[in-house]
């Protein structure tokens, strides 16, 4: 169950935590009213409860709570608003130091909130946070906090790590209605998610009529993942500008292509292979096709 994707964001416009849409139970909802208060306290940006919320940080990796993720967002989150609302060096500082952390979801959340407490204040980036970032994007060993840099380098206007120049990504796009039907498409380094799009609706026969977006973590909504279409002029980044060899993928990473939010179209994408070798042709290209495509109205 995930509450809410960005808190930072929800504290800046006065937007409560939403309640879940089912019932819970009798337990987690009052660990769901303790969420809240926690919430409320972040939003509070007091820069008295400096401690509590690194301790808080430290504590939420126990993936057994079922609140952990939540837990975790809210006190990286707290920390990043005492930093923008009271220009906090010890909480910066912080926020970077979690850049190292062992666990994986820690350093995501903490190299998000890091960028956005430069990015809401509009000061520009230190040179030393930005060669530290720079040395994440081009050599964390986990996807998500490569992936997190490389936006906070694409927002600094610095360069952007190319990896496998000159090569393809061969990608498995199946149907998540219809997991036993999928297409694999080689595509070139240099092109784009926009380019995979257009050759996804063509491999499975389908008309390219509605509006589209790409989660590079596969959860559906989690808008600091998200890739829409140029039409959806309130919601950049845009597919268009996503170069797939600048997106830090790895061999048998998954995310989410979701197409049509009407019918709700859920394609999962997975990394399939990286070659450095390319044949000469167009590309995108479909070199294996399995199972019948399903009626796209059906």
């Amino acid at each position: 169950m995930q509450m809410f994707n960005d808190p930072l964001e929800k504290w800046l416009w006065d937007t409560p935590m939403p309640l879940p849409k089912e019932p819970l139970a009798p337990t987690l909802a009052a660990a769901h009213q303790d969420m809240q208060k926690l919430a409320a306290l972040g939003g509070t940006a007091d820069p008295r409860l400096m401690r509590f919320w690194q301790d808080t940080a430290m504590m939420t990796t126990n993936v057994h709570n079922p609140f952990h993720h939540e837990r975790l967002n809210i006190a990286i989150a707290a920390l990043a608003l005492i930093a923008i609302r009271h220009d906090h060096p010890e909480a910066t500082a912080f926020l970077r130091q979690l850049t190292q952390y062992p666990h994986t979801e820690v350093r995501e959340q903490a190299i998000h909130y890091l960028g956005r407490t430069f990015t809401e204040t509009g000061r520009p980036f230190p040179n030393p946070i930005l060669n530290e970032i720079a040395l994440i994007a081009a050599h964390d060993d986990a996807f998500e906090p490569r992936f997190q840099a490389r936006r906070i380098l694409q927002v600094a206007r610095e360069p952007i790590p190319l990896d496998n120049a000159g090569g393809v990504y061969d990608l498995k796009v199946s149907l998540l209605r219809h997991r036993r039907t999928y297409r694999t498409i080689a595509i070139r380094s240099e092109q784009t998610l926009r380019d995979l799009q257009r050759f996804i609706q063509h491999a499975f026969e389908w008309d390219n009529d509605h509006l589209f977006s790409f989660y590079m973590n596969g959860r559906k909504y989690d808008g600091r993942y998200r890739f829409a279409c140029a039409y959806e002029e309130d919601h950049p980044p845009w597919a268009y500008e996503a170069i797939i060899g600048q997106l830090g993928l790895v061999v048998g990473h998954r995310f989410l292509y979701h197409y049509d939010y009407a019918a709700d179209h859920l394609f999962e994408v997975e990394v399939t292979g990286i070659r450095s070798d390319v044949q000469a042709g167009n590309y995108p290209r479909q070199i294996s096709s399995h199972g019948k495509a399903p009626s796209q109205y059906a």
